[in-house]
């Protein structure tokens, strides 16, 4: 079994150093972030849904989560388990949902 600390004023959270250790895999790595994104210009002509997800920065579940509602740019099967996103498909979604405020809005 592993060892662990007991909480303390200085550390009141202590655990083992396992814990520690999966909770520093989930930080994002110093200078990455913003040159990952993707651009919809820079996009290939057939995105994959990993590719998608990244252009529109959400999580690759809401992507499968769109396809399931029938929401979201269609796809095209290219084989059994390989789902593609036609580039003007994706465009044309994010045409459909752009936010243009009604006459009353208040900014």
């Amino acid at each position: 079994p592993h060892a662990t600390t007991a909480a303390t004023p200085d550390k009141p959270h202590a655990n083992n150093d396992r814990s520690r250790t999966r909770l520093a895999r989930w930080r994002p790595e110093p200078g990455k972030g913003e040159e990952e994104r993707m651009n919809l210009a820079e996009a290939p002509e057939y995105l994959t849904v990993q590719q998608l997800a990244k252009l529109l920065q959400v999580p690759v579940a809401t992507i499968y989560r769109w396809r399931y509602l029938g929401e979201g740019p269609p796809g095209i099967r290219v084989s059994g388990r390989h789902v593609r996103f036609r580039r003007s498909d994706v465009e044309a979604f994010l045409r459909d949902r752009e936010d243009r405020p009604h006459a009353g809005a208040r900014f």
